[in-house]
């Protein structure tokens, strides 16, 4: 739920791009803990609340410009935030398995994930690549020169990337 709450700070209005090199930390310790299954639902709560934080725009397109009722227009918002969220549930099964599975692999498995994810969600049922991780870093012009090769996907791996790093990093110096 912090992550969730985190993720839509890292956009437009707040602009708060520095957030997303930590907003994950949260949502991997408490992953680390978790069988699959159950991350999944973590992750798609999690994931729901991100997005509803994120989406909000769909209430006043639909509403003011569509002629369709604030409540219906909210519903309709709330569905939206549950089918994106779904996204972040799939990573969190995909990111315990690679913890409890394939942990060497965790530094590039779990970020080629989130990336794979956001790609399929791009272009999946027509697309929506709204708040792409990679997008928080526009403001971070030595981060986006990144994007000159990549596009966003590669900015957003980083930035995943340096969550699964300070994560395993805090999870050592727990440990130890």
């Amino acid at each position: 739920a912090l992550t969730g709450l985190l993720y839509p700070l890292s956009f437009p209005p707040f602009n708060l791009g520095w957030l997303a090199w930590i907003m994950l930390i949260p949502f991997h310790v408490i992953l680390s803990d978790l069988p699959s299954k159950r991350a999944l639902w973590y992750g798609w709560l999690g994931g729901t609340i991100a997005f509803a934080g994120t989406v909000t725009w769909v209430i006043t397109a639909m509403h003011q410009f569509g002629q369709v009722p604030k409540v219906v227009s909210t519903l309709l918002m709330f569905l939206l935030a549950l089918y994106l969220g779904l996204y972040v549930g799939i990573y969190a099964w995909g990111y315990t398995k690679f913890y409890h599975q394939c942990p060497h692999l965790l530094c590039l498995g779990a970020p080629a994930l989130w990336v794979a994810l956001e790609f399929v969600r791009t272009y999946a049922f027509s697309g929506l690549p709204w708040a792409l991780l990679g997008y928080s870093q526009y403001q971070w012009l030595p981060v986006i020169q990144f994007a000159d090769m990549t596009g966003v996907y590669g900015v957003s791996f980083l930035v995943v990337m340096g969550n699964v790093a300070l994560t395993s990093l805090l999870l050592w110096l727990c440990a130890n």
